[in-house]
């Protein structure tokens, strides 16, 4: 065991633990008085973490007790996630915030017993085997570089020269700090010989902190020239030219953006990277507003929560790039509180959160977002358009990727998420749970999510929570906007020799127009169109389903003499384990079907829940498709010819 000059390391850290603590009490004094809810919850939140209650996946949504200290290994909700993220510790940024702002001995005592139990218990595997390292236990690796670069180097940045600590402990916690770094080093370049994965941006980040923060481990020049060569390696893998993270979720691609950016805020600047690195990352903050809902929440696409995360990369484009436009561009859709309340996770990076609020409301006044309408991300199959960038603007979310890149994916090719006048409508449904069961088959399978089907059958085959048959071909073709139209055109394999292509297009801004084109039907074959309404006011007439909600509503016409409805109880997830109740519309072929068939759906959002008069008719000649659709007094005709749509009116 090696042996560090204990009062070498306080004093090394003496000025920067003071300068941290003014910063984050300076802080959290202008939040307790501009905004005194936020500041309430996060003590709220302290006093439950140090009476030993916790929330975490698994818990049901609300806090339970599990001891002080905890039990680090009793996995006691059969959830593998609430292991691995308590062995997080996440918590103790709350309790020492609390600590620092009411010098309440209690919060940091929690954080010292909590601390001193786990290096006590939790003993590191003895050899870098890489299955040692892959468990649901305290030392998964991914758990070790989260510890690093968050909640562990969290309380060094602040405390480590403080008194809280013992020399005993101080001694057990340096060593310990050292064999992550030694264990980051050796095992994770193992683990992720392509870098392609989420995981190893966090843990490259675990080995820079390490690497950039304890000067005194000889390897500490090596971790950290290791681990930004990594990150290099991280980015070029993991974030397209378009600025996507190619896992194609829009909560992982804000993960990423954070990450990417952390570790420019470790390593001292952009002058540490590379000008491809610090590309790649200035586009991908375009991405996170982009699958920003009007409503205010983050397209909940794959494994993706319906949440403010967005928020997540305009700050960390704030703090890399000194640029405060991500910021204004989030906040033309969320006020400024829900701003605030997000931020005050992230204190840690951010040296003055007064001046920064009001430099955010002071320049919105006058902010006017200059970004395209239409963004098409190539290289994950992606469209995301809108008709503007106001709050009660149409928005639509398009996807057909596969083969998957991970797992986090569902089974929705050419799905959909669809906003208007201010509220989400039909859906993704989101991410309910990680745990391999029912509902998280349920919440990844086709029939809950915007698309079609064959036999009932998902687009590709589930195996297990994380894992899924292979997959065949699936991407978008063409998209393009122009004043009256905006359509996207894509086409899957995965039900051959049955072909299916999705012409989705906004006629006129105000008319959704779904063409399903499925080619080498046999006469058993039936086919079923899936839409996910977020309401549970439903109404139906001949030919139409639609919502009867107070403020805005979307009505779906349907060809009823090939199709039959069926309405089924379904549920939205915007956070793990929290259900809200929504409508599945099922619509089922009834007639024998032969060849080549097109679908047609018509899609019309309104504040109310009026009808209109819609007639479809199509005519197909050789290779043209002619769409004639009459909505009350107007006539449109969509033309689908070679993977292009235009509009005659």
């Amino acid at each position: 065991m090696r042996h560090y000059d204990q009062n070498q390391i306080r004093e090394s850290f003496k000025e920067i633990n003071k300068k941290n603590i003014a910063c984050r009490k300076r802080n959290l004094k202008y939040l307790q008085k501009e905004y005194p809810d936020i500041y309430v919850g996060l003590i709220d939140r302290a006093n439950k973490y140090r009476d030993g209650y916790i929330l975490l996946p698994g818990t049901g949504g609300d806090y339970i007790h599990i001891g002080n200290p905890p039990n680090w290994f009793d996995n006691i909700v059969n959830d593998n996630e609430y292991i691995w993220q308590l062995n997080r510790m996440k918590h103790w940024f709350t309790l020492i915030d609390a600590y620092i702002i009411l010098e309440d001995e209690t919060y940091i005592t929690k954080v010292i017993n909590d601390m001193d139990n786990w290096l006590k218990v939790c003993t590191p595997p003895e050899s870098y085997d890489t299955h040692l390292y892959n468990k649901v236990d305290p030392w998964r690796i991914l758990e070790v570089g989260i510890r690093m670069q968050e909640a562990w180097g969290y309380f060094v940045e602040m405390l480590i020269s403080s008194q809280v600590i013992t020399d005993k402990l101080l001694e057990k916690l340096i060593e310990s700090i050292h064999r992550h770094g030694e264990i980051l080093y050796r095992v994770s370049p193992k683990k992720h010989p392509g870098a392609a994965t989420n995981h190893y941006i966090m843990e490259m980040l675990g080995l820079l902190w390490v690497g950039n923060t304890f000067k005194q481990f000889e390897e500490a020049d090596e971790w950290k020239a290791f681990a930004i060569s990594e990150l290099e390696r991280c980015s070029k893998a993991q974030l397209t030219i378009d600025g996507a993270h190619v896992e194609g979720c829009p909560m992982y691609h804000n993960g990423a953006v954070k990450w990417f950016s952390t570790g420019v805020i470790f390593a001292g600047g952009t002058n540490h990277f590379s000008t491809d690195y610090v590309d790649r990352l200035r586009k991908s903050l375009c991405y996170s507003i982009y699958s920003f809902r009007p409503t205010g929440t983050t397209v909940p696409w794959g494994d993706s929560r319906a949440n403010t995360a967005a928020v997540l990369g305009a700050l960390y484009g704030y703090i890399v790039f000194n640029h405060v436009g991500y910021l204004l561009s989030i906040r033309k859709f969320i006020s400024i509180n829900e701003i605030a309340d997000l931020l005050v996770n992230h204190l840690r990076y951010i040296n003055d959160i007064e001046k920064l609020l009001m430099e955010i409301e002071e320049a919105s006044k006058d902010y006017t977002l200059q970004m395209d309408n239409l963004n098409w991300q190539r290289d994950i199959n992606q469209v995301m358009y809108r008709t503007g960038w106001d709050k009660s603007d149409l928005s639509i979310f398009f996807a057909c990727n596969a083969p998957i890149v991970s797992n986090h994916a569902h089974m929705d090719l050419m799905g959909f998420d669809l906003t208007c006048n201010n509220r989400p409508l039909v859906v993704d449904p989101g991410v309910f749970t990680y745990r391999d069961c029912n509902e998280r088959y349920t919440f990844k399978s086709s029939q809950w999510h915007n698309t079609l089907t064959i036999n009932n059958k998902d687009n590709f085959k589930y195996l297990t929570s994380f894992s899924y048959e292979k997959q065949k071909a699936g991407y978008v073709i063409n998209t393009d906007a122009h004043e009256k139209l905006w359509y996207v055109v894509a086409r899957h394999h995965n039900y051959e020799p049955i072909i299916h292509t999705r012409l989705m297009s906004l006629v006129d801004k105000k008319i959704i127009v779904i063409l399903d084109k499925v080619e080498h039907l046999n006469p058993e074959d039936t086919v079923q169109l899936h839409y996910h309404l977020d309401s549970t006011k439903i109404k139906e007439q001949k030919g139409v389903v639609y919502t009867d909600q107070s403020d805005s509503n979307i009505s779906i016409y349907y060809d009823e003499n090939n199709f039959k409805r069926e309405l089924i109880k379904g549920a939205i997830s915007d956070e793990i384990d929290c259900l809200r109740e929504s409508t599945l519309l099922q619509l089922n072929s009834t007639n024998p079907l032969v060849g080549e068939t097109i679908f047609h759906t018509v899609m019309i959002p309104k504040v109310s829940s009026e009808l209109s008069n819609v007639h479809v008719n199509i005519k197909q000649d050789n290779s043209r498709i002619m769409c004639i659709i009459e909505v009350d007094d107007s006539v449109y005709t969509l033309i689908w010819k070679d993977n292009k749509c235009s509009i005659d009116m």
